[in-house]
């Protein structure tokens, strides 16, 4: 049900850049999407849905070449391309650009949202409409929806044993993407923050450079973080979302081609 929801909105998306665009692109346009998600995870999905449809719609004047797993650019990277426009499209979140816009820090916080329901009403309704707004003002990137990436939970090696309270996580190297609101949270939940770009978790966790991780439990399948880990806290710590985000100047020249 969410992964159709989700689809939903990229389709209405593709709606909104190709009408009549048959008529009206005298070239064609190329969109650029990366992602360090995984194959299976829903948003990674997505991104096929969004190709399929975008292309349809255009009778191919538009294209979308989809990059997964982190082929092109790490999460770091990625941020910086999309910025430049060196890259059209990506995946980020309100903790990844509170960098630029500070408030945007409460969304990474623990509990700020009671489930998917409250946290789709916030953001996908007015307020996230505004928050949007702003972000594409003050950075450049321009978030289109807010997808459900799901419910964070804590995932620990053998060696830290069961945790029950903060006070068990103490020392616990927990890998945290590397932006200070991630590493705040880290330290919220007791641990020792320890910044690792997602494609190298897995392996983090196997050498031991890394004792733990938290991510929904969909991407731990997915990413095979199980093979690595031994336990899984049910924290539900974060009521996490995912923001398909396009270059700002990307978006406006699109724009400007459909209404021309």
């Amino acid at each position: 049900m969410k992964f159709r929801k989700l689809a939903i909105i990229l389709v209405v998306f593709a709606l909104f850049l190709t009408l009549s665009c048959v008529n009206v692109f005298a070239a064609d346009v190329k969109l650029t999407f990366a992602s360090v998600s995984v194959p299976g995870d829903a948003h990674t999905e997505a991104m096929k849905v969004f190709k399929d449809e975008v292309e349809r719609l255009s009778a191919g004047k538009i294209t979308v070449d989809n990059y997964i797993a982190g082929v092109l650019y790490t999460q770091e990277a990625g941020q910086a391309a999309c910025r430049e426009g060196t890259l059209d499209m990506n995946y980020f979140s309100g903790s990844w650009l509170a960098e630029f816009v500070p408030y945007l820090s409460m969304l990474g916080a623990v509990y700020t949202f009671s489930g998917y329901d409250n946290m789709t009403k916030v953001m996908n309704g007015e307020i996230g409409q505004k928050i949007f707004e702003e972000v594409a003002q003050k950075t450049g990137l321009r978030p289109l929806a807010a997808f459900y990436l799901g419910t964070r939970e804590l995932n620990l090696v053998e060696k830290v044993g069961p945790v029950r309270t903060p006070e068990d996580m103490k020392g616990v190297k927990l890998r945290t993407p590397a932006s200070p609101t991630w590493i705040a949270l880290g330290k919220a939940l007791g641990s020792n923050p320890t910044p690792m770009s997602f494609g190298e978790v897995y392996m983090g966790l196997k050498t031991g450079a890394i004792e733990g991780q938290d991510n929904p439990l969909p991407t731990d399948k997915n990413a095979k973080f199980y093979e690595v880990t031994k336990y899984i806290v049910l924290t539900d710590h974060v009521v996490d979302s995912v923001w398909p985000t396009i270059n700002e100047k990307k978006w406006q020249s699109l724009r400007i081609l459909i209404n021309y």
